[in-house]
């Protein structure tokens, strides 16, 4: 324990507050913890995470292709069937002990949940973003997006009296732009483990890697995550690219590992059997198709 630390365990056990030094030194050791995590998988010699932080480019299937497509997704951004997205072996750059936090939109709930078993992580908890103005919706108007909380190993939680809300409200920016309080809130739980986007808009964060169709293309390697060529035959999308804030090299997730489960979506049907109504947005419409990671947006 830290000298200074030491000495206000001190002050506030002289003062007989037990239950403040109690907490103290729970904060005190998961800190600890947490940087001892963070050494040691930076020390790996392939980069492997402990934080990762995914926006899936969801597709979703609208009521008519005459009149929806301007609120598709497809419209702003190439999107990806679920099966694509599972697919990516994202498992490979994952960290023994890490943390998952995959975006779900209320639609893609169902999609997104197999994608986290698919990548290897145990659903534990979810945070709510409310939105300042709602969008359409067969059932609702929808006002909200998820927030999955995944785990793979034994991550440190979030020390005590360090927990978010598991509701917070910011405004909608940009077609599927994400607010930056999630990763802010990562980025003072995980001061030290090493931390990935995917499907990042622009440059990565400081301290951070990135990879995604948007992700800064002057600090890219060019590299891309094998098996995504597929992708463009279902996205119609480019070869996404990584960036990184930091010097080192990055690593970037291998393909997928069973081909069989099917690396690029199938011809979509003129007619499908389970549609959309047509008042909702992308975003927010309901009875998605499917998406996956190899097209990115962030």
């Amino acid at each position: 324990m830290r000298r200074d630390l030491q000495a206000e365990v001190a002050a506030e056990a002289s003062a007989g507050r037990a239950n403040v030094v109690r907490s103290m030194i729970k904060r005190e050791a998961r800190a600890e913890r947490e940087a001892d995590l963070g050494a040691r998988q930076v020390a790996l010699p392939d980069r492997r995470y402990g934080v990762i932080l995914a926006d899936p480019e969801w597709r979703f299937e609208v009521w008519s292709r005459d009149t929806g497509l301007d609120r598709a997704a497809d419209n702003h951004y190439p999107t990806s069937c679920t099966e694509v997205i599972a697919a990516r072996d994202v498992s490979s750059i994952a960290a023994d002990d890490c943390v998952l936090f995959l975006w779900a939109t209320i639609p893609m709930l169902p999609h997104a949940l197999l994608v986290m078993a698919a990548w290897g992580f145990d659903y534990v908890s979810h945070q709510v973003w409310a939105k300042d103005q709602a969008g359409t919706g067969y059932w609702f108007r929808q006002a909200h997006e998820l927030v999955l909380v995944g785990k793979r190993g034994k991550p440190p939680a979030p020390a005590m009296g360090a927990n978010d809300v598991s509701l917070f409200r910011a405004p909608r920016a940009e077609h599927s732009a994400k607010p930056d309080r999630v990763a802010e809130m990562i980025e003072r739980w995980f001061p030290t483990l090493p931390k990935i986007e995917l499907n990042r808009r622009g440059p990565a964060r400081p301290g951070w890697d990135a990879w995604g169709n948007e992700a800064e293309p002057e600090e890219a390697t060019g590299e891309i995550i094998a098996g995504d060529d597929d992708v463009i035959e279902c996205g119609g999308c480019a070869p996404p690219v990584v960036a990184s804030s930091r010097p080192e090299p990055t690593a970037y997730p291998a393909g997928a590992k069973d081909e069989s489960a099917g690396s690029a979506c199938e011809d979509e049907p003129d007619d499908v059997t389970q549609r959309a109504d047509p008042r909702t947005s992308s975003e927010d419409g309901p009875q998605a198709q499917g998406a996956g990671p190899g097209a990115a947006r962030r």
